[in-house]
């Protein structure tokens, strides 16, 4: 069920084993993307900005560098 919501944002769940966490983005009227954590992407970056698109944010791009290093 979708309900409205005044502006877009995040909703970031997480649970207590390993690949239970997801980051829901939404649009004021529903949700509009999902990023799942899985064996591959063990974390999720999530600072102001839609991850899916090609916008340069330095502090995301940052945070997935240090991320990686930690592998």
């Amino acid at each position: 069920m979708n309900t409205n919501v005044t502006s877009p944002g995040y909703i970031i769940v997480g649970g207590v084993h390993g690949n239970e966490g997801v980051v829901v983005s939404r649009n004021s009227i529903g949700t509009n993307h999902t990023h799942w954590l899985s064996d591959d992407e063990w974390y999720v970056a999530q600072t102001n900005r839609d991850i899916w698109t090609d916008f340069k944010d330095h502090r995301y791009n940052t945070t997935v560098k240090n991320m990686d290093k930690l592998g």
